[in-house]
Formats: C-alpha cells, sequence, structure tokens
C-alpha cells in the first residue's frame, strides 16, 4: 500500500501515524482554512493548498514528525494534481 492514498478532494496517511483528511487548492484553500487545518502558500493562486478536517486514527505525532508528515501530505498532493494535468 501506498504511504498516501489521494483523491479529488481526501488524502489518507496509511502510515502510523495514520490520518484522514480534506484537501483544497486555489480560493478554496482560503475559503476552508481553519484553526487546525495546514496551510501551504506557495506561490499563491492555484498554487495555494489546505489540509484540513484532519482525524488521526492514532495519537497526533509531536510537532517535528506532523511538520515531515504534512511536508509529505503536500508533495503527494502537487504529485496527484500534476499527474492529472
Amino acid at each position: 500500500m501506498d504511504k498516501f492514498t489521494v483523491t479529488q478532494q481526501g488524502i489518507n496517511h496509511n502510515e502510523i501515524p495514520a490520518f484522514v483528511a480534506n484537501w483544497f487548492s486555489g480560493d478554496e484553500a482560503l475559503e476552508n482554512k481553519e484553526p487546525d487545518s495546514l496551510y501551504y502558500e506557495a506561490s499563491g493562486g492555484l498554487d495555494q493548498l489546505l489540509i484540513c478536517k484532519i482525524e488521526w486514527q492514532n495519537e497526533k505525532p509531536d510537532q517535528e514528525r506532523f511538520n515531515q508528515i504534512m511536508d509529505e501530505a503536500i508533495t503527494a498532493i502537487d504529485k496527484w494534481i500534476s499527474d492529472r494535468m
């Protein structure tokens, strides 16, 4: 199984600590921003990404591990988008 499963507006991290979440890009990223979300501005416009409604299936990781997983999640989403263009 892949480390991440990405769909049109969802992302799962399939390794411990596992999570399911929603993601948005472009203008939808700002419209759906909430306190516990991860916002990635990139160069702005369509490059903006938001991972939100993160539901951890295991204990939430410490901040350093959280940042690492979210960086990998942003890369997985970006690749998913690029593969469809």
